[in-house]
């Protein structure tokens, strides 16, 4: 799952967090895996993406990566 914002949607730490806990967790919590899969999404603000990752059923929301990565200069990591 990979969700991209507009710019207007907020640049900073909270923002990103508050985007995936809104559109992510609630996306991987309708997944039909089984309970204990694994599942993975991005979240991306204009240039920035932050990757998440969450455990089914009710694991918590968690950074893959601690860091935002910029899609101009981290291409290759991302």
């Amino acid at each position: 799952m990979v969700e991209v914002k507009r710019e207007s949607e907020g640049k900073s730490g909270n923002a990103f967090n508050q985007v995936a806990r809104n559109l992510l967790n609630d996306f991987m919590k309708e997944s039909s895996n089984p309970d204990g899969t694994t599942l993975f999404g991005a979240v991306g603000i204009v240039a920035l993406v932050k990757f998440y990752k969450k455990v089914l059923l009710d694991g918590a929301l968690e950074l893959f990566h601690l860091e935002r990565l910029y899609v101009e200069t981290d291409v290759t990591t991302i």
